[in-house]
């Protein structure tokens, strides 16, 4: 009987970035979507159809490469979440300090919405400062995911900028 071993997926973008909420998941998705990537190689699915490769060592150094990016991925998401914080507490601080803000002020709801995407934009900006280690194809998960995280703070803190910025009372 001739059966034919299912090749391995790539992981979508969302997916990816929703599984950096569960380490384990999120290794258990890499791998396999960096087996995918490698997989391309023609001569490489023949040996996988033939049940020649992935050999035990190539997926120890896949899962041990996989934990080592992720930590760096959520870590480079983690700091830079923390500049970014650390830039808007010194924004605050001084918009208090020259009487701009205030508790007995009535809010500016524009001003709020286009403070928080600015931080998203900021955010988001500073992640993209600390790509992930180059791959040749930039196949990897651990770019896939970087890339997107980046994509969606930019894109959805400028759209915030900017709807705060238009808002009229």
């Amino acid at each position: 009987m001739n059966t034919v071993r299912k090749m391995p997926n790539q992981a979508g973008a969302i997916c990816a970035c929703l599984s950096l909420l569960t380490p384990r998941r999120h290794i258990e998705i890499a791998i396999a979507h960096n087996l995918a990537c490698i997989l391309v190689a023609p001569d490489l699915a023949k040996k996988y159809q033939a049940g020649e490769y992935p050999t035990i060592e190539t997926i120890k150094d896949l899962r041990i490469n996989v934990e080592k990016r992720f930590t760096a991925l959520r870590k480079s998401i983690i700091y830079s979440f923390l500049y970014a914080v650390s830039i808007l507490t010194v924004g605050l601080v001084l918009a208090v300090a020259f009487g701009k803000v205030h508790p007995m002020l009535s809010p500016d709801y524009g001003k709020v919405v286009t403070v928080f995407g600015t931080f998203l934009a900021g955010w988001g900006t500073l992640l993209g400062l600390n790509p992930p280690e180059a791959s040749w194809k930039g196949t990897r998960l651990d770019q896939k995911v970087h890339f997107s995280v980046v994509r969606f703070l930019t894109i959805a803190g400028i759209a915030l900028a900017l709807f705060g910025a238009v808002w009229w009372q």
